[in-house]
């Protein structure tokens, strides 16, 4: 098994210079790696997954459960069992990490770290008891299941966490990270879009409903000084020198009246409240 300190910030260097990379068919602990760090982005980091020079990788949940699969920062040895087996302190940031791919650095910005003790799988060489061992640029692990084994104190059950070759995937990975990123984009333009055609379609609605509502008061039942006539029309016009109002009835046809031939509420309504509310209605 190839070290677990393997530079992963180097890998992602070298898959940025591949502008061609296709995505291959990720394996299912791949996938949910790329899951949680879409997720976390989009959620957490509003939607930051790389820029020119860093990438985005999701870390564990506060706590580690089977399937899981995040960046993990550094370990601290408790036990080496054998060659490919040991015991120690995982330690990780929630809810994602930057890798630097330039320097090689990893870093976090206001997440939170955490911590367990769990059963690794994973290369033991050049490690002992009580070490402690960071990972630039991290290294991938996957949680698997859980061990029990014997202590002076009794049995006890803790996570495995089996180390991730995340090499093949690199390339992949960052370039899927700024695909994403640029869908984002063009999402937030097209929102940005959608979002002013709304305001319009808003602003024009809310229009029509105060014109409707002026019309609406502009329609009445006219009637003459004899009350013989009478005639359910809405007021269009008033004309100021000869008098005449012009009344559009429900089919759509118009009629001419003179004021002085109404009713008095009528030629009160022309003179007090009819022009004001044709004035609005034709601003």
């Amino acid at each position: 098994m190839k070290p677990a300190w393997l530079f992963l910030g180097a890998l992602l260097i070298l898959a940025s210079q591949l502008t061609q990379a296709q995505d291959p068919s990720w394996p299912a602990n791949i996938k949910r790696l790329w899951e949680a760090t879409e997720r976390h982005a989009r959620i957490t980091m509003q939607e930051e997954l790389v820029t020119e020079s860093e990438i985005v990788v999701a870390g564990f949940d506060r706590t580690l459960d089977r399937g899981g699969v995040g960046l993990v920062f550094k370990i601290k040895v408790d036990q080496v069992i054998d060659e490919e087996n040991l015991r120690a302190d995982l330690m990780w940031v929630y809810p994602a990490a930057y890798i630097n791919t330039n320097t090689d650095e990893t870093y976090h910005r206001m997440e939170i770290g955490s911590s367990e003790n769990v059963w690794l799988e994973m290369s033991t060489r050049d490690m002992v008891d009580g070490g402690t061992y960071s990972f630039r640029g991290g290294s991938v692990f996957e949680v698997t299941g859980t061990k029990t084994y014997k202590t002076a104190l009794g049995s006890k059950t803790v996570h495995v966490a089996k180390w991730v070759d995340f090499k093949p995937y690199a390339a992949s990975f960052l370039a899927r990270s700024r695909e994403r990123k640029a869908e984002w984009e063009a999402e937030k333009v097209r929102l940005k879009d959608a979002e002013e055609a709304a305001k319009i379609a808003e602003a024009n609605l809310a229009k029509e409903e105060a014109r409707n509502q002026i019309i609406a008061k502009l329609t009445r039942t006219w009637r003459d000084k004899t009350l013989k006539f009478s005639v359910d029309a809405q007021l269009t016009a008033i004309d100021p020198v000869t008098g005449e109002i012009t009344l559009k009835k429900k089919d759509g046809s118009s009629i001419l009246l003179k004021t002085y031939m109404l009713q008095k509420p009528d030629r009160d309504f022309v003179v007090k409240v009819g022009k004001e509310l044709l004035k609005s209605l034709n601003q």
